[in-house]
């Protein structure tokens, strides 16, 4: 009796506290710089939930330890629901396989809320390698082992990641050349450094309309809406599908209640047409799913890449 009435005071007050939700201004922590994309998404998606909440929701910029410092102020924040984080796949899915020591674990101490999209990467080739297709581009890598380059902005993240995950599916020897920022990975790229280059399709645009950069093909498991005529990685490597996702977390402990309002009313902010077009023109496939969905995504991504990474022979650091 005495746990069956914990168990109803425990319904009962998750109820009120959602009912009641929110009384004050909501934080939503970021693994990014502002003017990235991740904080023009996180400014983007709070804009609209403080309106369908009724309270002003400020985003703070946590940089550094690719993502890690965020996700440790959000894993030690009251999980009251007004520490919120945008989180990245690489905080949830990569990290703990490239970092010996990580400050918080992310299967336990969050809780999915909602995966707000998924930014998709795109591989493209300098005009000068000779090749129009992901197929054609195969075979030449697989005539001259280790002799084509390719570039991407960074080293350790997930296009990086994408590119050998293409590799080991392919049975190619690819030589990675890592690059501190993505724009300066595209420029040496542009003057043929590199034959190969992974990253949004927009870095693309301009320079496939001149002729420079022939697209080869689409992470996403399906063509892209605004790309109908790019191919995927997966109609030449069936079952190949690399995403990076953005979703929304709370601090493990946050009320069921609270975390099912949030749950519901990100599914209206992604119905917003000012906010679907706006995420479009970023290259950000919208997701509509429910916490649920969210976690078991997570597992699922989680396990893909710790294959990936571990079969590169990449040490932690």
């Amino acid at each position: 009796m005495l746990r069956l009435a914990m168990m109803i005071l425990l319904a009962t007050t998750g109820l009120a506290q959602a009912q009641t939700y929110p009384t004050k201004p909501i934080k939503l922590v970021v693994g990014s710089g502002p003017g990235g994309p991740p904080d023009l998404i996180a400014r983007l998606y709070a804009e609209q939930l403080s309106t369908q909440l009724g309270q002003p929701i400020i985003v703070d910029n946590r940089v550094g330890a690719g993502g890690n410092i965020a996700g440790d102020a959000v894993a030690k924040a009251d999980p009251d629901g007004y520490t919120l984080m945008l989180g990245l796949a690489t905080q949830f899915v990569a990290n703990e396989f490239i970092f010996k020591t990580m400050p918080y674990d992310s299967k336990k101490d969050f809780v999915p809320i909602s995966r707000l999209g998924d930014v998709v990467f795109m591989f493209g080739a300098h005009k000068d390698f000779g090749v129009s297709t992901l197929a054609e581009a195969i075979a030449k890598a697989k005539a001259a082992p280790g002799k084509i380059n390719y570039g991407v902005g960074g080293s350790k993240n997930l296009p990086h990641f994408s590119a050998e995950r293409l590799k080991q599916m392919a049975g190619i020897d690819l030589t990675h050349i890592a690059y501190r920022t993505a724009p300066q990975a595209l420029q040496d790229f542009l003057r043929g450094d590199t034959m190969i280059y992974i990253g949004n399709p927009a870095e693309f645009t301009q320079h496939v309309a001149s002729g420079m950069v022939k697209p080869l093909a689409v992470t996403s498991p399906k063509r892209l809406s605004n790309l109908p005529d790019v191919p995927t990685v997966a109609e030449t490597l069936p079952g190949y599908a690399t995403v990076s996702w953005l979703g929304l977390f709370a601090p493990r402990g946050t009320p069921q209640a609270i975390v099912d309002r949030l749950a519901k009313e990100s599914v209206e902010v992604k119905k917003n047409p000012g906010l679907v077009k706006r995420y479009a023109d970023m290259n950000l496939e919208i997701v509509q799913d429910n916490p649920t969905d969210f976690a078991r995504f997570i597992e699922q991504d989680r396990a893909q890449w710790e294959k990936t990474i571990k079969a590169t022979g990449i040490e932690p650091e």
